[in-house]
């Protein structure tokens, strides 16, 4: 599904780690891969990290890589709001309203037993989410099972792709499987931010059952 001068936007974790770690690119593509979230700061192993991710697969299609240098959850809002202010930053804001293919991790916060995501978030933020009845999350924007966006305490902190950006691509594919991962895969789909799924089939009668 990706053509020449597609802006390919990834974002992190361990599904989409796995799903590259299996890529075999069958042509070059004279297009860029761009991270479309931030770093996790330290917190996930670096085969996860989105630079990491961003960079193998441009390697296998032999294509141009950008790389980012910020968090994507910074420490308070001031330090996030500067930041968007810089060049730096626009200049990924730009590449973001360019992304034609999209490939991303969902999360849910029923894996808050999770090694991963309790990390990352941390127990008192997961007692948020549970309160405020998100389902899950793309790129550390939470939504709920209608797909709806779910502010939250550390939105004004977060720096990634909008939501809405990604209804405007010719693909957004989610990759994520997992009972836990239901609620976060249909949030999903009902906010029409992927329209293109990859799970198993364990997860895909689960998720048919749901609906």
């Amino acid at each position: 599904i990706i053509k020449d001068n597609d802006v390919i936007g990834l974002s992190w974790g361990s599904s989409l780690a796995a799903t590259i770690n299996e890529l075999t690119a069958t042509k070059e593509i004279k297009g860029i891969f761009v991270p479309i979230v931030g770093g996790p700061a330290g917190k996930l192993k670096s085969e996860y990290h989105v630079n990491t991710l961003v960079y193998k697969a441009a390697q296998i299609f032999n294509c141009d890589s950008k790389l980012i240098d910020y968090p994507v959850i910074f420490e308070n809002k001031e330090t996030a709001k500067i930041i968007r202010q810089s060049n730096y930053y626009k200049r990924f804001s730009e590449l973001w309203n360019q992304v034609t293919v999209a490939f991303v991790g969902i999360g849910s916060p029923a894996l808050a037993t999770g090694s991963i995501w309790s990390d990352f978030y941390g127990t008192a933020f997961n007692e948020e989410l549970e309160h405020l009845n998100v389902a899950g999350d793309i790129c550390s924007n939470f939504y709920n099972l209608r797909g709806e966006i779910v502010p939250t305490s550390i939105s004004e902190q977060v720096l990634s792709i909008k939501l809405e950006l990604l209804k405007n691509t010719r693909y957004t594919v989610g990759i994520a499987e997992s009972p836990e991962k239901v609620s976060g895969i249909l949030g999903a789909l009902n906010g029409c931010y992927i329209n293109s799924l990859v799970t198993t089939e364990e997860t895909a009668n689960l998720i048919l059952q749901s609906i």
